[in-house]
């Protein structure tokens, strides 16, 4: 692997805690563990839904940061279809994160109910698939070209922009909420 940019190296980073936390939730929806629901009274799966629910957040800013800012120097390089390919997946993954987040909110607020441990484990399980193979492909496709893409004071103003701006949402609200 050649030497990643300052950007390549925030990017990696953010990978490998994606790759940390999605298979951490794919442990805990799968087998033995995945026959328990989350218990919103109990501060440990309390915990562990926010824990989730920031997870996937920054899932969100980190994929909306990618095609805002580096999938146009892809295109700009005359890779449109390395770019287009990693939007289409951007595309089929998004609407499974937000509807994960929706349900560990309903699942923190109203209990595991009305079916929705069962559709939530079927959409963590469906993400975790999505998200693995696309993780390798960014490694691959992004993070080695990223050197060729940027001078030295782009990849700096895009790794700390990237790093100040990342957003928390508010749980109640479902909103974003900059700190």
């Amino acid at each position: 692997m050649a030497e990643l940019t300052r950007l390549g190296q925030v990017l990696h980073e953010e990978h490998f805690r994606i790759l940390v936390s999605i298979c951490e939730l794919q442990n805990r929806v799968s087998g033995k563990a995945g026959g328990k629901a989350f218990e919103p009274g109990n501060d440990d799966d309390t915990e562990e839904i926010n824990g989730l629910i920031s997870f996937l957040d920054d899932v969100i800013a980190h994929d909306a940061f990618e095609e805002d800012e580096v999938f146009p120097l892809i295109r700009a390089d005359g890779n449109g279809l390395v770019a287009d390919q990693l939007a289409e997946e951007h595309m089929a993954i998004e609407p499974a994160t937000h509807r994960l987040r929706a349900l560990a909110v309903e699942i923190l607020r109203h209990g595991p109910g009305e079916g929705r441990w069962t559709e939530f484990r079927q959409v963590a399980e469906s993400l975790f698939a999505q998200m693995l193979r696309h993780l390798e492909m960014e490694e691959e496709l992004i993070l080695q070209r990223l050197h060729h893409l940027l001078d030295t004071a782009t990849d700096h103003r895009l790794a700390l922009q990237h790093l100040s701006a990342r957003p928390r949402y508010a749980v109640e609200t479902g909103t974003a909420a900059h700190n």
